[in-house]
């Protein structure tokens, strides 16, 4: 899939080469500077229709034919339509804003940060994606486009109502060569409770420090290493190269200590780990660091709000 189907070539150029990092914080934290690039999607993107289904779920469909089903939009997103409607796709409706900003920043953008190159850059045809807090699976339908046929992504989301919306988006898209599981992605295999803030602001953390003052559910949900889940979905982490995206509101050193084999026997990998947490007093970077520091042939990089892992064994 070229994204220059979905909105102007120029656009995605001046995204890649303006460097906003310093901008940039997180994707789920509000930040101006990534709304108005987001907004300036919305206002090229190439949309055939959009609305609410019949089962009461907002969607938007592009003339290319693909298809998104998403949340509807905060009360606060619904000022934030009214006072940009002149400067959005006529057919965006209201319902669907939310669906759109989604679009932008998670299937557009890559939920990239701009001083990297996007996502799909390091994904090759054939090759093996995993997309641990997958969301409602825009980022896993387009790595689905950059691997192809011959190549196969993991989607794993920890909140049910997300992974249904994610299984639905495969489905009505048609998308046969992602596997989408819902669970939580630890240090064991087991069973966990979890802190549910709505949408993707979920945790395994209960302290943490992003979600401490939310009002918030706590809710049960069965736990997996992520050596687990690829021992179970015959995912060759050896022959191919593999491209994995790790963003779990703070659980990211839980992963990587559950990931032992994966990072081990990986011989082409490309990572980038969201970072910006803490838990408690700690910096989940400084963790991840250390993890990482135990691997041969494990290159990282401090990109901030991320971390950047490289290995590449002949």
């Amino acid at each position: 899939m070229n994204l220059t189907k979905i909105w102007p070539k120029h656009l995605i150029q001046a995204l890649l080469q303006r460097p906003f990092s310093a901008l940039v914080t997180h994707p789920t934290f509000a930040n101006v500077a990534l709304q108005k690039i987001n907004m300036k999607i919305l206002r090229y993107l190439d949309i055939k229709e959009s609305g609410i289904d019949s089962s009461e779920v907002p969607f938007i469909k592009l003339s290319n034919g693909l298809i998104f089903f998403g949340n509807l939009p905060t009360e606060k997103e619904r000022k934030l339509y009214a006072k940009n409607i002149k400067n959005l796709h006529p057919k965006l409706s209201e319902d669907s804003f939310r669906v759109g900003l989604d679009i932008a920043q998670r299937f557009c953008k890559e939920n990239g940060y701009f001083m990297n190159l996007p996502r799909s850059y390091y994904m090759s045809v054939g090759g093996g994606g995993l997309d641990i807090g997958a969301y409602i699976g825009y980022g896993a339908m387009r790595a689905s486009l950059s691997v192809g046929r011959q190549g196969s992504i993991i989607a794993v989301e920890m909140d049910k109502e997300s992974y249904n919306l994610m299984t639905r988006n495969l489905y009505e898209n048609k998308i046969d060569n992602v596997k989408a599981i819902n669970c939580a992605v630890g240090d064991y295999d087991g069973e966990i409770e979890y802190i549910d803030g709505g949408r993707q602001a979920n945790s395994i953390h209960q302290n943490l420090n992003a979600l401490k003052a939310m009002d918030v559910k706590v809710k049960k949900v069965i736990i997996n290493k992520l050596d687990t889940i690829i021992s179970n979905s015959d995912f060759d982490v050896v022959q191919r190269s593999i491209f994995a995206s790790l963003e779990v509101n703070g659980a990211e050193p839980q992963v990587l200590l559950g990931a032992d084999s994966f990072l081990r026997n990986s011989r082409n990998l490309q990572m980038r780990i969201a970072a910006p947490y803490s838990v408690g007093k700690k910096s989940c970077k400084t963790q991840i660091v250390n993890i990482l520091n135990n691997y041969h042939g494990i290159h990282h990089y401090d990109v901030p709000p991320q971390v950047v892992v490289s290995k590449m064994l002949a």
